[in-house]
């Protein structure tokens, strides 16, 4: 049938691949067999396979790249998928695709537990884009599963002027909220993170509840009762 034909053709133009000494010609074959392998047959394997030999002459070729990094990052191959997005880099000089490549390469890195190389990738981000909301989500989420709380505040206080929809804004709030609550102790900060928590979401009850918390820690007991007749 249609699938024993196109597994044919794959297979013929890997073996052209194989068998030509001339780099396009090998990397025109490899990715023709990568693209039957992956639409037509549906075997995954053989494709990843196809598109490495193709990557492995030329990363930027049509949609090597794009194609091979979803499938690493579907399979979860973060150390393959670190490496791919290093070798696009490497080719890459639009200021706003470098940053982007740096993010998803930091979050490859982590995912692998290569934290200190992965923080180094989001620093570059930032120097380059100080305000790339992508960048400092990823940057404060290093920072909070490294318990540098500094380091996430400043990025979260950042974000939260940066982020352009409330519920965006919201989210980072309350993670600000978390952060001077439970971690680098502020107790008046974290009453102004869940008041802007409760701009965007008047009646939650779990920020409510909080926000009692922060008063009687405060041994604010009018704010308390008063917040506490709310709930």
């Amino acid at each position: 049938g249609r699938k024993g034909d196109s597994r044919a053709a794959a297979e013929a133009c890997e073996s052209l691949a194989r068998t030509s000494s001339v780099a396009a010609h090998q990397l025109m074959a490899w990715y023709d067999a990568a693209r039957l392998w992956l639409d037509e047959v549906r075997d995954a394997e053989r494709g990843v396979v196809a598109l490495e030999q193709a990557a492995a002459i030329d990363v930027a070729y049509e949609d090597v790249f794009t194609r091979l990094s979803a499938l690493y990052a579907e399979r979860k191959l973060d150390s393959e998928l670190a490496a791919l997005l290093e070798r696009r880099l490497e080719l890459v000089t639009d200021p706003e695709e470098r940053v982007t490549l740096e993010v998803d390469r930091a979050r490859a890195l982590v995912e692998m537990g290569e934290t200190q190389r992965a923080r180094a990738a989001l620093e570059a981000a930032l120097a380059a884009r100080p305000d790339h909301t992508t960048a400092l989500g990823a940057f404060g989420d290093l920072c909070a599963k490294e318990g540098d709380w500094a380091g996430a505040e400043q990025a979260w206080v950042r974000l939260a002027r940066l982020l352009p929809s409330p519920a965006e804004q919201r989210a980072i709030y309350e993670r600000l909220g978390d952060l001077y609550s439970s971690h680098a102790i502020n107790l008046s900060r974290a009453e102004v993170a869940l008041r802007e928590v409760l701009k965007r979401a008047p009646s939650d009850l779990g920020t409510l509840r909080k926000l009692v918390d922060v008063y009687r820690r405060q041994n604010d007991t009018a704010h308390a009762v008063e917040i506490q007749q709310e709930i």
